[in-house]
Order: structure tokens, then sequence, then C-alpha cells
């Protein structure tokens, strides 16, 4: 959705995984803070290699 209508895809090396599930485990109360980490991590490079392959790591 985000890559479709956006052009935007989240850049998932750039967010620690511990921030992460803290922020998973909150959302069900309180969605701000995972909205901020998230949108933090936002990169319009969605055909960048280099962004997929770091992804992946």
């Amino acid at each position: 959705m985000l890559k479709k209508n956006l052009k935007l895809c989240v850049a998932w090396s750039e967010i620690n995984k511990k921030d992460y599930l803290s922020a998973m485990e909150k959302s069900v109360s309180n969605p701000a803070q995972i909205k901020v980490l998230l949108k933090s991590a936002l990169t319009d490079k969605i055909n960048d290699r280099e962004v997929f392959m770091k992804d992946q790591l």
C-alpha cells in the first residue's frame, strides 16, 4: 500500500528490533510510538536494491 499509493517503503534496517517490538506491544492501546518509529524509517527509494538487500539481513 505504501509503495503503490505513496511511493514510499519502510527501510527496516533503520529500525532497532527492540524498539520495534516495544512499540508493537504498546500499539494495542496507543499507536503513537509505532507511528513515529515507522515514519522515521520511510524512504522514497522504493526501487533501490541496496535498501532492499539491507532489509534482508
